[in-house]
């Protein structure tokens, strides 16, 4: 009777990754992924952000929106001009619309709004 022979082919637990994402594939990131991730990797100077921290664009306002809402920080309007029912800017009278999230000149009268 032959004797039982170990396992030739032993598993290796420690270097195998099982994702358990069922019914779609797992990609894990290597260290050349992070690498990569790094060099394209935006970096601003801190003088840099200082200076160009996001104002509301209506004039005479200049509100810092740096700790404003992402909404008014991404539309460059705060969130008393966001509401107001016309703004002044660049010398043109528009409204803010919040269905586009832009300033917009009327076509028709004020009144109509």
């Amino acid at each position: 009777m032959p004797k039982a022979e170990p396992a030739a082919c032993a598993i290796d637990f420690a270097n195998n990754r099982i994702g358990l994402n069922l019914g779609g594939r797992t990609y894990f990131s290597s260290a050349e992924d992070d690498f990569v991730n790094r060099l394209y990797r935006r970096s601003r100077p801190l003088e840099a952000a200082l200076v160009n921290s996001p104002r509301c664009q209506a004039e005479g306002c200049n509100a810092d929106l740096t700790n404003a809402k992402h909404y008014h920080r991404r539309h460059k309007v705060c969130e008393f001009h966001s509401k107001a029912s016309t703004v002044i800017t660049a010398g043109l009278t528009q409204r803010f619309c919040q269905q586009c999230s832009r300033l917009v000149v009327p076509n028709v009268p004020l009144y109509f709004f």
